[in-house]
């Protein structure tokens, strides 16, 4: 999904760049493009219960694209039918379950609950004792008052 790896024409690049940079590049030439100045991460310094260690805290924002600043890079060599039909294959791919960073053999939605049919999600309790276990996301969802 990298635009470094899509190959653009000089026309499309010089579209993006400024003409300082656009002079320095060869018409014949594809380049690839990566975004500069994308992400925006807010780091901050939360205190623990006893007031004597301390965390880091991170948020990221993504900058609207009018801030993106375009970079040309060499060429992947990587036809652009490829990339095209590469990224039309996976557009529909999920994320797979994070799980905690734990292996769970069932945690990529194939398992689901008997009784609402909602996928079943990994729990853990104590990470130390290893009590580790699926459940239905239906009381989360639903409250309390929710009938299994």
């Amino acid at each position: 999904m990298d635009d470094a790896y899509k190959p653009h024409t000089f026309d499309e690049v010089k579209k993006l760049v400024s003409s300082e940079v656009a002079a320095k590049l060869e018409p014949e030439k594809n380049y690839g493009i990566w975004w500069y100045n994308v992400r925006r991460t807010i780091a901050k310094q939360i205190a623990e219960t006893d007031g004597r260690r301390y965390r880091l805290r991170a948020t990221t924002i993504i900058k609207p694209k009018e801030e993106w600043i375009t970079v040309p890079v060499p060429d992947s060599g990587i036809p652009r039918e490829w990339v095209d039909v590469a990224r039309e294959r996976i557009k529909d791919n999920r994320a797979p379950s994070s799980a905690g960073h734990r292996f769970w053999e069932l945690s990529g939605g194939v398992f689901c609950c008997g009784g609402c049919g909602r996928r079943m999600f990994t729990n853990t309790v104590n990470p130390a004792r290893g009590h580790h276990y699926y459940r239905c996301p239906s009381r989360l969802h639903d409250g309390k008052t929710r009938v299994q």
